[in-house]
Formats: C-alpha cells, sequence, structure tokens
C-alpha cells in the first residue's frame, strides 16, 4: 500500500492477538512477534471492530450508533500503533499512510534519556508465567523493601561525596567501577521488579541482557502491569520502582566485602534515581504520573512544563481547574528534580574536582588519562541531565525577552518576487472560489495594488494572535497550519497548498489571528493589504464585488458556527467551503424526509426551516443553523423531516466529500475530537 489514504476504504485486520485487560488499560500481543501494544482501557470497541471487515468510515459510525460518540483520534491513534507494532495483516510499513500522523508526545511516551538508552539488548526469557499471584504477598515484598531502606536510611546521611571514585592509586579503576556497580544496581532493580510484577500479575513480557552507555545489566518488559485491576497496585509499583536504586543501595551496604565501595554504590544510586526520574523525558516518575491521570490529560503535561513551569503557578492559561492542578502539580515535581539533581551534581563536582585535578596535574600518564575520562563523564551526566532544565529557562525567560525582535526578523526574511505577471495571477485568483466570482475589472484592481512576496521554509506567514490586517493568496508552496493551546501544546492540523486563501477574516474585521500559519517549504503569496478592501467597499463601481465577497466569507462564517467545527481556524474553514455546493429551495420544500437515506450536511445561510417528527412541529431553524452532521459519519436515517418556510439559500456537503477532505488531511481527522455532542432531534 501507498502513502495515499482513503479512510473509507481502508479495512484494516489484526493479526493473531491476545488481550490483556485491566482497569485503566488494555495490553495487545501479537501471537508471532510477542510485540505488544498499551491501549487506554475504553478503546476495546475500537479493537474488536479491526477485523477487515470495516472501513475506519464504518468504525466510526458503528462506535457512533452504539456509544453515541467518535473521536478520531482513538481510532486513528489505535490504528496508528497497531501498525508499527506490525500487528496488522497487511503490513503498512514504516513509510506508510500513518507516517504523516505527528502527534505531540506526553513525557511517558517520550525517548529514554541518552543516559539510560540501551544500545543492544538480547531476550533471555520470552515471557514468565505463574500460576500463583496475591495481592497480599505483594504488599509484604512491598513493605519488605520499604523496611530495608528505612532500617539502613543512615547510609545516605554520612555520605562523603569527596571519596566517590577515589583510590589510593588514582583513578585507573574508576571506570570500571562505575560500570560494574551500575551494572550491579541496574540488574536488581530488573530483578526487584520482575518479583513485584510475579506476585501481583503472575506474568513477565521478557526479560532481556541489555547493554547501556555505561553497564551490561538485566531488563525487563513491565507491562504486565498495566493490566492489573487495582489502580492502588499499578500506583505502588510505580513508587518503589522509581526507589529501588536506593533500595538496591540499602540492601547492598549490608554486605560487608562491598564496605570500601560503599561511597560509590550511595553516589550511583543516586544519580540512576535521579535520570530515572526525568520529568523531561519517558522515566519511572512519568509513567507513575501516567497510572494517575488519562492519556489525554498527559499530552498538555509537556508542553506546559516547557512553557509554563515557572509562570505557570500565577499565570492565567485558560485550562480547567482541575487540569491545572494537575500541570502545576507536576511543574513542581519537575522544579524538585531540576533544584536536586542540580545541588546534588555540583556537590560532586566541587568535591571531587580538587583531587581529580591534582591527578590531571601530577598523576602518572594512566591516572592522568583516566582522571579526564572521569571529569568529562561527570560532566557530560551533569551537562545532558541539565540541558531540559535550560530549556525551560530559555523558553519562560529569554524567549519572551525576544519576542517584538523576532516578530520584525521574521516580517524583514518576507522579500518580494516577480515570477508572477498580472495575467498569471488572474488565472490563479480564478481558481479559488473567493476570487472567481469577482468581476475582470475588481481582480485588476486588487492585483495592481498587491504585492507578490515569498518567505523561506520554517517562517511564519501568520502568527496566532496577531491582529488581523491584510489577507494573503498561497500562489506557490505549501503551509502547515498549527494552533497553540493554553497549555503550550502546538496541535498541527493541515497542510494547505496553493490558491488557497489565508487571514480572509480580515476583510471584514480586524481580529487576532486564530492559527499559526508556517511555511512547510519556500512559499510565494499575494498579500493584499486591509486598505485595498477598504478601498474596494467604498468605489460605486466595485460595490456588488464586494458584497460578493463578503457573503462569500460570512459562509465561511456560517459553517465555522457549527459544532462540529467550532474549534477550526478559518484557514481549515475553507476546506469544507470549497467542497460544498450552495443550492436555493423555495418555499414550502421539502429538504430532507424522516427515515430517508440521505448523507448530506445542510447549513442554512439565509431563510428559515421547521422541523418536524412525524406531523408535530419541533422546532425552527434560522441563518447559521445546520442540520445532518450526524449523516457525515454514522450510516443512520434522518431523524425528522425539514421543510422550507421561505425561500432558503444552504450551502451542503456530501458525506464523500467529507470523508475525501479527511483521508488527505489525516491530522485535521484527528484534531476533530469528539463529535458527542451533536443534536438527536435537530440533527435530521
Amino acid at each position: 500500500m501507498g502513502n495515499k489514504l482513503n479512510l473509507s476504504s481502508l479495512r484494516p485486520k489484526l493479526k493473531s492477538c491476545s488481550f490483556f485487560e485491566g482497569e485503566r488499560n488494555i495490553v495487545v500481543e501479537g501471537h508471532e512477534s510477542k510485540t505488544q501494544v498499551v491501549l487506554p482501557s475504553d478503546y476495546r470497541p475500537i479493537l474488536s471492530l479491526l477485523d477487515g471487515e470495516h472501513t475506519v468510515k464504518e468504525i466510526s459510525s458503528e462506535l457512533y450508533n452504539t456509544q453515541g460518540q467518535v473521536s478520531f483520534h482513538a481510532i486513528i491513534t489505535t490504528i496508528k500503533l497497531l501498525s508499527e507494532a506490525q500487528l496488522f495483516e497487511e503490513n503498512y510499513g514504516v513509510d506508510g499512510p500513518f507516517k504523516q500522523v505527528q502527534e505531540e508526545k506526553a513525557p511517558h511516551e517520550q525517548k529514554v534519556s541518552i543516559l539510560n538508552r540501551t544500545l543492544f539488548e538480547l531476550k533471555i526469557l520470552n515471557k514468565i508465567k505463574i500460576n500463583f499471584k496475591s495481592e497480599l504477598f505483594f504488599w509484604n515484598i512491598a513493605a519488605l523493601m520499604v523496611a530495608v531502606a528505612a532500617w539502613n536510611y543512615k547510609s545516605f546521611t554520612h555520605l562523603d561525596l569527596a571519596l566517590f571514585l577515589k583510590s589510593p592509586t588514582g583513578y585507573e579503576d574508576a571506570l570500571m567501577r562505575i560500570f560494574i556497580i551500575s551494572s550491579i544496581l541496574m540488574s536488581m532493580k530488573a530483578l526487584s521488579q520482575a518479583i513485584l510484577l510475579l506476585v501481583s500479575t503472575g506474568t513477565v513480557y521478557g526479560i532481556f541482557l541489555k547493554l547501556f552507555p555505561y553497564s551490561i545489566a538485566l531488563g525487563i518488559n513491565d507491562s504486565s502491569v498495566y493490566s492489573h485491576e487495582k489502580k492502588r497496585v499499578i500506583i505502588a509499583y510505580g513508587v518503589l520502582s522509581s526507589c529501588l536504586y536506593l533500595i538496591s543501595f540499602a540492601a547492598l551496604d549490608f554486605v560487608p566485602f562491598l564496605k570500601p565501595y560503599r561511597s560509590d554504590f550511595a553516589v550511583m544510586s543516586i544519580v540512576l534515581t535521579f535520570i530515572e526520574l526525568n520529568p523531561y523525558r519517558r522515566s519511572d516518575l512519568t509513567k507513575l504520573f501516567f497510572f494517575f491521570y488519562a492519556e489525554a490529560q498527559l499530552k498538555n503535561i509537556m508542553p506546559y512544563l516547557q512553557n509554563c513551569t515557572l509562570t505557570g503557578l500565577w499565570k492565567d492559561t485558560g485550562a480547567k481547574m482541575s487540569d491545572e492542578i494537575r500541570y502545576v502539580t507536576y511543574s513542581i515535581f519537575a522544579l524538585a528534580w531540576a533544584i536536586g539533581f542540580s545541588l546534588f551534581s555540583f556537590e560532586i563536582i566541587l568535591k571531587s574536582f580538587p583531587n581529580l585535578f591534582y591527578q590531571i596535574q601530577l598523576g602518572q600518564p594512566l591516572s592522568k588519562y583516566s582522571a579526564i575520562v572521569v571529569v568529562l563523564i561527570l560532566f557530560f551526566i551533569c551537562g545532558h541531565l541539565l540541558l531540559d532544565l535550560a530549556k525551560t529557562l530559555v523558553k519562560n525567560i529569554i524567549s519572551p525577552m525576544f519576542v517584538p525582535l523576532m516578530n520584525l526578523k521574521r516580517r524583514a526574511k518576507v522579500y518580494n518576487h516577480k515570477d508572477f505577471n498580472s495575467e498569471l495571477l488572474k488565472v490563479h485568483l480564478k481558481k479559488n472560489m473567493l476570487w472567481a466570482q469577482l468581476s475582470d475589472s475588481a481582480i485588476d484592481f486588487l492585483i495592481a495594488n498587491s504585492k507578490v512576496r515569498a518567505i523561506k521554509e520554517g517562517n511564519n506567514l501568520i502568527t496566532q494572535g496577531d491582529r488581523g490586517r491584510d489577507v494573503y493568496f498561497l500562489l506557490k508552496g505549501r503551509v502547515n497550519v498549527t494552533v497553540r493551546e493554553n497549555t503550550g501544546r502546538f496541535k498541527h492540523i493541515v497542510n494547505l497548498g496553493a490558491n488557497t486563501v489565508i487571514g480572509e477574516l480580515a476583510i471584514l474585521e480586524k481580529c487576532k489571528r486564530t492559527a499559526n500559519v508556517t511555511a512547510a517549504e519556500e512559499i510565494v503569496f499575494l498579500e493584499l493589504p486591509e486598505k485595498v478592501f477598504a478601498e474596494l467597499m467604498s468605489r460605486e463601481e466595485f460595490k456588488d464585488d464586494y458584497h460578493k465577497l463578503k457573503t462569500r466569507i460570512q459562509i465561511s462564517q456560517f459553517v465555522a458556527s457549527a459544532r462540529m467545527f467550532k474549534d477550526f481556524p478559518p484557514e481549515v474553514m475553507n476546506l469544507f467551503v470549497e467542497a460544498g455546493d450552495l443550492v436555493i429551495f423555495p418555499r414550502g420544500h421539502n429538504i430532507v424526509d424522516e427515515g430517508e437515506d440521505d448523507k448530506t450536511f445542510y447549513l442554512l445561510i439565509k431563510g428559515k426551516v421547521d422541523v418536524y417528527k412525524g406531523d408535530q412541529k419541533i422546532a425552527e431553524l434560522g441563518q447559521g443553523d445546520f442540520f445532518g452532521e450526524v449523516a457525515l459519519i454514522a450510516n443512520v436515517p434522518r431523524t425528522a423531516s425539514i421543510h422550507t418556510v421561505e425561500e432558503s439559500l444552504f450551502l451542503y456537503i456530501e458525506d464523500k466529500k467529507f470523508w475525501k477532505i479527511l483521508s488527505e488531511n489525516i491530522e485535521l481527522a484527528m484534531y476533530i475530537e469528539s463529535v458527542s455532542s451533536h443534536r438527536t432531534v435537530k440533527a435530521a
């Protein structure tokens, strides 16, 4: 299958799989590949429809009929993740139709830190399953681990960081000690996790021998914990997993022959714990937070953390209070991690540096070079983990100071372009529905008073929040339309190509831009200043042209008033407006009849209609109202009849054209998060 995607014909079929269901998640495991995908438990109805018999369109229709709502995000995400895990009969490939779906990842979905990244792994055991599992036994083992750590807490209170990696002969064996100690601690953590999983779930999905940048150790797949029916067990596992390096050191501190290396074990256990608690990467902390909150909420955590960490405690972000508490809680965790690790890492460097510096200056060649390597390792670990903190500081303090300068710089990168003459411009304008209805003299006037401009890839044509003044007509190239949410998350909505109008609402009113429009490649566009439209309106010979222009823009506004489309930027709405057709129905006309099979969405631009259920009038609709939106996604007959009270003008969109737009703009489909609020009676 190529990159061409058609949601009306794509029939994904799952391979033979096992499903392990928990209270919050469901694990899908392929029988052949043994790969697992973890999904929220409420995605189970979607999985049941991935049988090769249902198209994506039919899946959404079935979900609406059975549940009263549809989430394109859930459908597309499920298919994308299963496709990447090669759990479908048809291999869509890494460059298949879902490659274009690029979502903001929550922290627990992001890549692990480079300090904890697996370089190579060898599966030792494919799967361990025992028939015995006991929640009581799990809590006893958990209590024992906590007791060991509590009993030996003094190991951390009498810690001399100056002894870290130090030995009478210099630093020759320091690197080997780091490797061995890290391997021991990481293997002990993996074995402890395996014990906790076996007694709580009865299953461990594989034990591996893994090579890391600074160790070779055992590792496990702990996805079986997602299927546990008790949330308290999942949370307890997450908390213990976050502390297992410290618990392992507390247990090893009782071993007599390891006493000479206790400082090394203590420091490495703390450093590894900090790595596993990195709030900016996939780590034990981010997985633990995942146990508490739903997937959709966590999608906003990372952008909030990057944009609002230092200001979120007092800045009004527009988020719900419950979400605000979650974001601020996570921000506090992140700040505590950053401060704690900063202090600890600088303390290690300050305590160890005098002796390291002495060895570098006066030590024997072997000691000198080993000391240099140790210094580089310390600075690399500290520098890498502090890089995310530095990014936060830049985004919260430095970047806002330079916003005005960056806006000027962006505008300075706009330059004139001379490849389009007047005749060629007229040909392009006539291809767009907004300008096609204008007279030749009006188009000539617009061209004569506008400029052909260009900007390079990556520069903004429109910035969300700016005051709209000019209108742009894209002549060459493609742009990305993104929306920045209150939490700071950027959602990619759609790509737009040539002959697209951008920012046309500025013709009617000076309003704030509702989206960012960024050049995906070098673009050439016609810049139409606001004063051109003011003059077009004032000149008598162009009055009819301006009225037609205004009417066409108002149609887009009316379409945007539909609940299905209410959050869409105007640039996206043009896709639907241009896919629709205008029709006039006379007074007393039956537009749709109750019970008929019609798949068309209608938007009332001008006029009035009555809504009947049987012989009883139940509603009256006027300008800006709509009906038939359910027909776009669900295979259901009309639930009411619609009759015109007076001559009425409609924009109508057939379901085939609607699904064609979604197929060509898959991320736009994901942007339609839910249509659960659609009416039953009014949506005939």
